[in-house]
């Protein structure tokens, strides 16, 4: 017998994952500017890099959401997916930019 959903839960639960994850991705790059104070590259990378991932991952949704027209409204579709994606990545970008280029004492 086969099993059927009463609603497609693929794309709620792919905006949900990445909207979740720019979240604690941006709070993990936050987290990555102490070690990047003190010099501690390998730390800053390490707790930098889930905030770039989830950032490239949702630049690749936005972009195929978009060729594809399968952004309801495109208006408020995009500015949702480009509030997800940049925050992460700036502040990612900013701590490891920190991080590789700080001060050598």
């Amino acid at each position: 017998m086969n099993v059927m959903l009463a609603e497609d839960i693929g794309g709620w639960l792919l905006a949900s994952a990445l909207f979740f994850g720019a979240i604690i991705g941006t709070i993990l790059a936050i987290v990555a500017a102490f070690p990047a104070k003190k010099g501690n590259r390998l730390a800053a990378t390490i707790l930098a890099t889930p905030g770039l991932l989830v950032g490239i991952s949702s630049i690749l949704v936005c972009g195929y959401a978009a060729v594809t027209n399968r952004l309801i409204e495109i208006k408020d579709g995009l500015i949702f997916w480009l509030a997800i994606t940049f925050l992460p990545l700036i502040v990612s970008g900013l701590v490891m930019l920190a991080a590789w280029t700080g001060n050598k004492k």
